[in-house]
């Protein structure tokens, strides 16, 4: 359907037309599903996601403003939260759904760039990806989205000799089940895994690794090569070598919170100087900061990419 059509039913859905309402649904079903499917990774997860989505698109119909384009409005409905984990003083994992205005200001949000709106909240208590001073609530970890219906954390302290030993932990996004373990790599010397300081109270975070595809990429210690290992089976690993000793540096030249060694752009992981392609071809390069002063990894919305940092003590968001 084209726009003047789109507007159409949109009103006489409004007014109570099911076939109109139908009509809609079936317009972006397809859509909908795709959507869903890159997100959660799983068809059962992504069909009910689907279900409750077509609902929010129908209880929110009488919000669309016709000179918008519906499928870009589908997509706010769909897409419109975020997902916080990390550690609490308890040892607890909190996961919050978050909802942050980006790119447009609701009827309900402030001109403020401050305001979050939890829409949820769940806790889970591991025994193994825990902290040893959980008052002092830091450690060097990091939480990823797998991209296919489960969460990722890892944790490992950087080692110099000898075997690198990784706690890790992958949670079910539809349940919130769990499970956890620690792998060994043997005669294996890493970074760390990442750094998270803080909870409620000026949390800060530092990503040290990356995941993409069901590999986590970590930076070895010498920084003369990335470690690449399968996240379902730890037996997999590649040794890519780079043929330089990487500067190893973050993209925030003036940070306070945030700061970012390496991040995931489209299907490149990326370093200060360094890019791998997917068939772990590595390219050398000159640009130290290429999405200079971003201190947060990069996630998309819509056709941008967004990530968040500061300069000379003012924050700025950069998009790409």
């Amino acid at each position: 359907m084209d726009k003047k059509e789109i507007n159409m039913m949109v009103t006489k859905a409004t007014q109570g037309d099911n076939k109109a309402l139908e009509a809609l649904l079936i317009e972006v079903q397809d859509f909908v599903y795709n959507l869903s499917l890159r997100m959660l990774g799983t068809i059962a997860d992504c069909e009910d996601a689907t279900q409750d989505i077509l609902i929010k698109i129908m209880t929110n119909l009488s919000s669309f403003r016709k000179d918008s384009n519906y499928q870009t409005w589908v997509y706010r409905i769909a897409v419109n939260y975020l997902i916080a984990i990390g550690l609490n003083t308890s040892n607890e994992i909190v996961i919050q759904k978050i909802r942050k205005a980006y790119r447009t200001v609701g009827l309900n949000d402030t001109m403020l760039d401050n305001q979050i709106n939890i829409i949820e909240e769940n806790k889970l208590t591991p025994t193994i990806f825990i902290m040893s001073n959980p008052s002092n609530n830091s450690g060097n970890y990091d939480f990823f989205d797998g991209k296919d219906g489960y969460w990722y954390g890892f944790w490992h302290d950087a080692n110099s000799s000898g075997n690198a030993v990784v706690k890790w932990i992958k949670i079910k996004k539809s349940d919130y089940s769990f499970s956890e373990g620690t792998w060994t790599l043997d005669n294996c010397q890493l970074q760390n895994a990442g750094y998270r300081y803080g909870y409620n109270s000026s949390p800060s975070r530092t990503t040290y690794s990356v995941l993409l595809n069901g590999y986590l990429y970590m930076m070895a210690y010498n920084k003369q090569s990335v470690y690449k290992i399968n996240v379902n089976n730890a037996a997999d690993v590649t040794q890519i070598k780079l043929g330089f000793t990487s500067n190893y540096s973050c993209q925030s030249e003036y940070y306070r919170n945030t700061s970012m060694y390496m991040f995931v752009l489209g299907d490149w992981v990326c370093g200060s100087d360094f890019r791998i392609a997917s068939d772990d071809t590595v390219y050398m390069c000159a640009n130290s900061m290429p999405v200079g002063y971003s201190g947060t990894p990069l996630f998309e919305y819509g056709p941008f990419y967004i990530s968040y940092g500061g300069y000379d003590s003012r924050s700025v968001r950069r998009d790409f």
